[in-house]
């Protein structure tokens, strides 16, 4: 879904869409980025828990994208170190100087291998990388083990003669 909605707000190159975005042809306006702006695909964030008032209201995150039809504007998914995903909209991105700090380093590396535990690394279990099967199934390829051949749309098309109204 993140990658779909990203796509449907990049300006298309092709020549019939007259530098409009998919997102501004389909709806006729130009769509709001500032949601996406905010954070990349799976970025460590804080999450302010408002439950409590305390400084252990502040709990590590990563950021899977924009929850929308959720909660007011500005909310997101975040995947939690138990590997539920919650939509909040009390998220701050870590700065630059909190990701170098020791501590810090290590509470990621603990939340990644949690995750990993729960949910399994399913890139390093695939045959191939993810990007190169996407790539096989965008470009047609018929198969991705052993030989791989392309689909041929147009050998199954009617030729213009054998169509009747």
């Amino acid at each position: 879904m993140y990658v779909a909605r990203i796509c449907n707000m990049m300006v298309n190159q092709h020549p019939s869409a007259q530098g409009c975005t998919p997102h501004e042809i389909v709806i006729g306006e130009t769509p709001d980025i500032s949601e996406y702006a905010c954070f990349h695909w799976y970025q460590p964030v804080w999450y302010l828990d408002n439950a409590t008032f305390s400084e252990s209201r502040k709990h590590l995150e990563r950021w899977l994208g924009v929850s929308h039809h959720v909660g007011q504007a500005m909310c997101f998914w975040l995947l939690t170190e138990s590997g539920t995903i919650i939509s909040r909209s009390s998220v701050q991105a870590l700065s630059l100087d909190e990701l170098k700090i020791d501590s810090i380093k290590e509470q990621l590396g603990a939340f990644d291998q949690t995750i990993n535990g729960k949910l399994g690394n399913h890139i390093n279990s695939l045959d191939l990388p993810l990007p190169n099967k996407l790539s096989l199934y965008i470009l047609g390829m018929d198969t991705i083990d052993g030989v791989n051949e392309a689909w041929d749309n147009e050998s199954n098309q009617l030729e213009a003669d054998d169509i009747t109204p």
